[in-house]
This record gives C-alpha cells, structure tokens and sequence, in this order.
C-alpha cells in the first residue's frame, strides 16, 4: 500500500471521476508495476458542533465503563478508525476540524462498540446515530433491541405469509428490525410503519451475514 495526493479535476454524469497525481520514483512505479488504486475521498465539510457533542457523550460514557480516561479512549477509536477501518489510509486528525464525514465514520465506530459492548447510557442510543439504517443494522448483527438494547429477536416488516413456513422461505432481502419481546409486542400491536416512524427507526433488509446470525436461509435456500 503506497498512498498518495491527488486532485480531482472532472466528474461526470456517468459517475466516472478524473484525478490527478504525481509520483517521483518512476523506477518503483514501473518494478511495482501499479495498475489500480484504492481511492479514499477527502471530503472538504468540516465537523460540526453537533457530531462534537455526539462524539464527546458517548467518549465519556464508555471511558466511565471502561474506568479510563477519556483523552486516552478518544486516542484508542482514532487509531481504531485510522488503521483498523482505513487500513492506514486515513490521516491523523482532530476532533475540532475533521471532516465532516470522518466524523460521522468516528460516531459509527463508537455507536458499533456501545452496541457490541452493551454500555449502558443516559440518553437512547439512537439519538447519538448518524446513520440509522446503519444502527440498525449493527443491532440485528448483535441481537440488540434498537429501542432499548435489550437482547433482540427477529421482526419481520415483510410478512412472511400466514401459513407458510419461516424455517422454508429464503429471508435474505427480507426487511427486519431487532425487537426485544416487549417491543416486538408493541410493534405487532402498532403496525410496522407506525412503530418505526415512532421510534425513528428505518427497517434493513437482511443479507446472508444477518441470515447466518438468525440461522433463516438466504436466497439460495441454504440455511447459513
């Protein structure tokens, strides 16, 4: 991996970009024999006072779980985030002037591990999120209720059909949300479409990690 600057110089209707680069040691570049790159988009908003706060609430809750200081866990999630899922391809950065969108990447990191850990905290998690459809989906991948974080059963917001037989039919594609036993009840008694829209929640559609989890098959028929 040899990451480089370059400028974005066209983007068309196609979707296609054209950028520029420079790179000096024209004898690597002919013995390495490059022919693709990995393209990692610098976006140009700057963080803002809302994802700071976002950032600085659930810093604290998890340094209070973890009986550490919140400088130190806030530089654990950098590191995390810059070599764990940028693969090294992500500069150091500050909280006070980051993008916009690695700030939203640095929440979605913190909200993962919240969920995975099972820390508890003084406001609903979900109001924390960026991406909700993401929440819910890291959710179903730990069998979290996305409203209270309970342990988690499958709803289906497809229905799968009076009479018919869940263990049978291929649930990958199929929209879902991770419902505790009580919320399951109310969601039933609610409707889909109402509930979700009380809860702000946005049902995703299973694919064949969520259908290994839940053991149901996937489009193949196989159960995973």
């Amino acid at each position: 991996m040899n990451p480089i600057d370059g400028r974005i110089t066209d983007y068309n209707e196609r979707g296609e970009i054209t950028i520029r680069a420079r790179y000096e040691n024209v004898g690597r570049f002919i013995e390495c024999g490059y022919k693709e790159a990995i393209i990692l988009l610098k976006d140009s908003r700057t963080v803002t006072a809302e994802q700071r706060k976002k950032i600085y609430a659930m810093l604290n809750e998890i340094a209070d779980y973890m009986g550490e200081f919140p400088d130190i866990v806030k530089k654990q999630f950098k590191w995390e985030l810059r070599y764990k899922r940028y693969k090294g391809m992500l500069d150091d950065f500050s909280l006070s002037n980051c993008s916009i969108e690695t700030a939203s990447a640095y929440i979605d990191l913190l909200v993962e591990t919240i969920i995975a850990w099972g820390i508890p905290l003084k406001q609903p998690l979900i109001e924390l999120c960026e991406d909700i459809p993401r929440y819910v989906y890291t959710c179903l991948k730990y069998k979290k209720c996305a409203i209270c974080g309970r342990s988690a059963e499958l709803h289906h917001v497809d229905v799968v059909g009076i009479g018919r037989d869940r263990t049978e039919i291929a649930h990958e594609g199929m929209r879902a949300l991770p419902l505790c036993r009580k919320h399951h009840g109310e969601c039933h008694t609610m409707g889909s479409d109402a509930f979700a829209e009380r809860y702000r929640l946005e049902p995703v559609r299973l694919d064949k990690e969520l259908c290994k989890i839940y053991k149901v098959k996937n489009k193949k028929g196989d159960r995973l």
